[in-house]
C-alpha cells in the first residue's frame, strides 16, 4: 500500500500547486486537529487554511480526498477547496481551503439533536453517527459551530460510507 501511495503522492505533485509555508508568515496558526494544523490571514479572515496529513486516517491521497469529497456534499456550506500540497515535516499533505465560521461551541445534547433532523441515528458518546448511506464521526463541540441564527455549521468531519 505504501508504493500506492507514494505514486498518488508524486502524480498529485505534477498536478497541483506546491505551497511553500516557509512564506506563507503572514498566516496565524490558530489550533492542531488529529491531521491537521488550521491558519488564518489576518486581513482576510473569510477563510482558513488547514495543512491536512492525510496518513493520519488514511491510507492513500486517493482515500483522503473521498473523504473531503464526502464531508463536501455533505456539509456544502463548510465545502472544502483544494488549494494545493505542501511538504509539512517531511510529509507530503495537502493545503485546504474552508470558510470561517463565527459563532458558538454547541453542546453534545445539541449535535445529537441537529443530527437526528439530518437523517442520523447517534452511535452513543454524540461524535459517531450513522444512517444507511454514510457514517459521520469526529463530531464533538470543537468540530461544529452554531450561528446566531442557530445554523450547525460542521467543520472538521471524518466522512465515510456505510459499506
Amino acid at each position: 500500500m505504501e508504493n500506492r501511495a507514494w505514486r498518488e503522492e508524486q502524480q498529485l505533485k505534477q498536478t497541483i500547486e506546491c505551497f511553500n509555508l516557509a512564506e506563507s508568515n503572514r498566516w496565524i496558526h490558530l489550533r492542531n486537529g488529529k491531521e491537521s494544523a488550521v491558519y488564518i490571514h489576518p486581513e482576510d479572515n473569510r477563510f482558513v487554511r488547514k495543512v491536512f496529513c492525510y496518513k493520519i486516517l488514511s491510507k492513500t491521497p486517493s482515500e483522503a480526498l473521498q473523504r473531503i469529497q464526502l464531508h463536501n456534499s455533505l456539509f456544502p456550506e463548510t465545502a472544502y477547496e483544494i488549494e494545493g500540497y505542501a511538504d509539512y515535516f517531511g510529509e507530503f499533505c495537502f493545503v485546504l481551503k474552508q470558510p470561517f465560521i463565527v459563532g458558538k461551541r454547541p453542546s453534545a445534547k445539541e449535535i445529537v439533536e441537529e443530527m437526528r433532523k439530518r437523517g442520523f441515528e447517534d452511535m452513543g458518546g454524540g461524535q459517531l453517527f450513522i444512517n444507511d448511506t454514510y457514517i459521520v464521526d469526529d463530531l464533538h463541540e470543537g468540530n461544529v459551530i452554531k450561528s446566531a441564527d442557530g445554523f450547525f455549521y460542521f467543520i472538521d468531519t471524518l466522512v465515510l460510507y456505510t459499506s
